[in-house]
């Protein structure tokens, strides 16, 4: 995998025109990194209402429209001092899109794309995407083993990561669990926090803010 950050591949596949080589490695970089995550945000949240192949032609179809509008992305109006994480809010950005229509029409049309192996990961720290496979795979670990509705808050969180979870996501995971939306938030603090004690245990410091 390239060491580029994710905006500069995003602009070397703007250049596909000009390079269309280096436009190819650059996509193939740039899927790799995201498109697991993304199909993992959505299963969660969304799955059980869309149903599984949905979500996986949502994610095709965010990658599609990340990669066919990669030259229009902008580090300057872009939200957050990351640069990795501000690419991840602009894929969330293209999926709630998405998902809007899907609301408003009632069903989701997808645009066909070849099935590609989806990855997931949550990863700790300012730039997680560029630690080791021995780093992510302890993640993966800890993560999995919490409990379902920490797993699923957590992931809510991921997804509006740095902004606040929307009220009406809240309260959708909140009627899931038969319980409210202020309760959630407790839950999503005390999952946190289960998640960074356990990391640290495994001798990973994470960057989870607002948790002590």
């Amino acid at each position: 995998m390239s060491d580029d950050s994710s905006e500069d591949l995003l602009y070397l596949i703007g250049l596909r025109d000009e390079d269309s080589g280096g436009a190819e490695d650059a996509w193939s970089d740039f899927y790799n990194r995201h498109a697991g995550f993304l199909y993992t945000v959505l299963k969660n949240q969304y799955g059980e209402e869309f149903g599984e192949h949905t979500i996986e032609d949502m994610t095709a179809e965010t990658m599609r429209r990340a990669h066919l509008h990669a030259a229009t992305y902008s580090p300057e109006r872009a939200q957050g001092s990351n640069p990795e994480r501000r690419v991840r809010t602009w894929l969330f950005g293209i999926a709630r899109n998405l998902l809007r229509d899907a609301y408003s029409k009632g069903a989701f049309q997808p645009v066909p794309m070849d099935p590609q192996e989806f990855w997931e990961a949550i990863a700790p720290g300012p730039d997680p995407l560029h630690f080791g496979s021995e780093v992510l795979a302890l993640v993966r670990q800890e993560f999995e083993a919490l409990p379902e509705r920490d797993r699923d808050v957590l992931l809510l969180y991921a997804f509006y990561y740095p902004k606040r979870i929307q009220r009406g996501d809240m309260q959708q995971l909140a009627k899931r669990y038969s319980t409210d939306a202020q309760n959630m938030e407790k839950v999503k603090q005390r999952a946190l926090r289960k998640l960074k004690a356990r990391l640290l245990r495994g001798g990973i410091k994470p960057m989870l803010e607002g948790v002590r």
